[in-house]
């Protein structure tokens, strides 16, 4: 067999691999059935692991071994499983255009005897390269949700979602110093969440949620402003804005979000997050 025919067997074997992993998914939204998705899923990726391992290297195999949902969100077992086959279906989604555009990364197959050495090295390299992208969000969670699944699969970035991690004893604050240090951007989605009535002119207004206003003030002084936070705002009128922020250029969000997605990639670009 030669090398290009040993690529194409390969890489139609990923294909699969990412098509069974999208069955499993519809399996899990038709069946409501969780606990069954979950060993699907489990078994799934150690035949993906066990199939990149051999056919392609140990390296790319680890890869796959070490990724895991780094948060959930609590209640949503369907979407915390979709994030999860999200990030798995980047990897071969990117594994696959290597394979078309370089076949010779195959000569490192079958070298099990450094897996270990490997195992370690990788998860440290990983550890360094990965990117994170913090996400904030008041009770859209329409928005939140369509928001993370562009980035983690779309852009392949990995996203930190504020209330889905644990506090394990720690403060707000804590919890934020965590999450700043590991994140090197912070979305901030602000819906028109709360209704007021002004009291010195009757006037109806809506505001985004305090919570998001308070970690907006966080990541905002622990990143700094330029080129490492994006503001995405509902377009309504009786939207209200705090002040520091009227001045900061926003991005709305539209009823498609086609545009707000444009706009953010822009300012992702602009990071150095994605190409």
């Amino acid at each position: 067999m030669t090398a290009q025919n040993k690529a194409e067997e390969i890489v139609k074997g990923l294909k699969d691999l990412q098509q069974r992993l999208s069955k499993i998914f519809e399996m899990a939204e038709s069946e409501q059935d969780f606990d069954t998705a979950h060993e699907r899923l489990r078994r799934w990726k150690e035949r993906a692991v066990r199939f990149i391992r051999e056919n392609v290297s140990d390296k790319e195999a680890n890869i796959l071994e070490q990724t895991e949902l780094g948060s959930f969100i609590a209640g949503e077992v369907l979407h915390n499983l979709g994030r999860e086959m999200s990030l798995y279906d980047g990897i071969l989604r990117a594994l696959v255009e290597e394979v078309e555009e370089d076949p010779s990364i195959l000569a490192q197959a079958n070298v099990s005897q450094q897996a270990q050495t490997t195992h370690s090295r990788v998860s440290g390299e990983r550890a360094a390269t990965r990117q994170y992208v913090f996400i904030v969000h008041g009770r859209n969670h329409t928005v939140r949700d369509k928001i993370d699944l562009y980035l983690t699969k779309d852009l392949r970035l990995h996203t930190q979602v504020m209330q889905a991690g644990p506090h394990l004893g720690r403060t707000l604050p804590e919890k934020f110093e965590e999450m700043a240090n590991i994140c090197q951007f912070a979305v901030f989605i602000l819906t028109a969440d709360d209704a007021l009535i002004e009291e010195s002119s009757g006037r109806r207004i809506k505001r985004a949620r305090q919570n998001v206003i308070l970690e907006i003030g966080y990541f905002w002084g622990a990143l700094g402003r330029r080129g490492k936070i994006a503001f995405l705002v509902e377009s309504d009128p009786e939207m209200e804005l705090p002040s520091d922020i009227q001045g900061i250029g926003w991005i709305p969000i539209t009823q498609d979000l086609a545009e707000t997605k444009m706009q953010l990639h822009r300012e992702l670009k602009v990071a150095g997050l994605v190409r």
